[in-house]
């Protein structure tokens, strides 16, 4: 199952949440601190403001890139926000793509409530 992982437990096996289900990190310290501190049930200040920057964007939709100028957001801290509210189901995928600064394509998403619905 995507975003999870098998764990040994003694006999069991457990299935455990992982990127992008719940923040990763390649390495203990400084990224894993990062990671818990990102994580968790609740939408953090951050991630509400970018899903409000989706929310006003309405149905044009923007990509993680334009959410980031957005939101003044660093876009490194952007990108990863914007697959796990995707996978939370808060973001849509609209099919649609448009050049960002690097001249590629890139997904664009909206949000799934729009703004006057706030979540």
């Amino acid at each position: 199952m995507a975003g999870m992982k098998d764990v040994a437990f003694g006999d069991q096996l457990w299935s455990k949440p992982t990127y992008p289900s719940t923040p990763g990190f390649k390495k203990p310290g400084t990224s894993s601190a990062a990671a818990k501190a990102v994580g968790g049930e609740k939408l953090s200040a951050r991630k509400k403001a970018i899903l409000f920057a989706f929310q006003q964007a309405g149905e044009n939709g923007m990509t993680a890139d334009e959410a980031a100028t957005a939101t003044g957001q660093n876009l490194l801290y952007v990108r990863p926000r914007v697959t796990e509210l995707g996978v939370a189901k808060l973001l849509i995928d609209t099919g649609r793509t448009r050049k960002n600064a690097s001249g590629l394509n890139a997904t664009v998403w909206r949000a799934q409530c729009p703004a006057d619905k706030s979540v």
